[in-house]
């Protein structure tokens, strides 16, 4: 394959790419969004994640989801991370987290209404590095709802349950408001609680910001506090979605 084809096939990749939907991500905030990715497309999200608390600090560096657009109502999922965390009074650790494999299913979409909703699952695998590990299978389901509230502005509530082998295990609620500011740059603020073990809750907020390069290639930033206890963490991130090249048909003479 000569030069010329190599840059002709690059260069038709890239203008596919140019007239896909705009990309739609599951990061930075807590609240995932409500509807699969473009059938047949693939979709990375990764960043770089800063994390401080009274017991520990950690760096995620990067912590990667990818997604697989399997059918225009499903799409597979995969997420791990590579973490370094500082326990107080304690050594360095570093490695792998558990990583997780699941699903995303489209329940309701339509054109003519402003209400979508979703059903995403996530099996948690005992297979990160030995200090790291949960060393026990779980499972984390959230129902996902976004509600837009007009061309500019969109409501999205997550309610979450995750589980870990004997544990009762955590509810999540999230609830996010984004802004588009402009039609690159977006801005979201965002509260969200864990009910740990059912016994203890935990109040958390962040805000951040998108900002689309192209309609399939966007970055992000993000900070975030806890309100009822001693928290805060700060995210870098970029996702890239892409799309399957058109097939192209040859003509024929009649």
């Amino acid at each position: 394959m000569n030069k010329i084809n190599v840059l002709f096939i690059l260069l038709a990749s890239w203008l596919n790419l140019q007239g896909q939907e705009t990309i739609v991500t599951d990061r930075p905030d807590q609240t995932e969004a409500s509807i699969t990715i473009p059938h047949r497309s693939f979709q990375i999200e990764t960043g770089f994640g800063f994390n401080f608390t009274n017991e520990m600090t950690s760096f995620s560096a990067p912590n990667t989801l990818f997604r697989y657009g399997l059918f225009p109502f499903l799409e597979l999922r995969l997420f791990n991370e590579v973490l370094v965390e500082k326990h107080i009074n304690s050594k360095k650790n570093s490695g792998i987290s558990d990583l997780q494999v699941g699903v995303k299913v489209q329940l309701f979409k339509k054109e003519d209404n402003k209400t979508s909703v979703a059903f995403l699952s996530h099996l948690i695998t005992a297979s990160g590095t030995n200090q790291l590990s949960n060393h026990a299978w779980g499972n984390t389901s959230r129902l996902l709802i976004t509600h837009q509230i007009n061309d500019k502005t969109a409501l999205g509530y997550n309610i979450w349950y995750s589980y870990l082998n004997s544990t009762k295990g955590n509810l999540v609620l999230t609830l996010s408001c984004a802004q588009a500011v402009t039609s690159k740059f977006g801005i979201f603020a965002e509260v969200y609680g864990d009910w740990i073990e059912f016994d203890k809750a935990i109040v958390n907020g962040d805000a951040g910001f998108t900002y689309l390069i192209k309609p399939n290639l966007q970055l992000d930033a993000s900070y975030g506090l806890g309100f009822n206890q001693r928290m805060n963490f700060a995210s870098l991130g970029v996702s890239w979605n892409i799309a399957p090249s058109p097939k192209v048909v040859s003509p024929t003479n009649d």
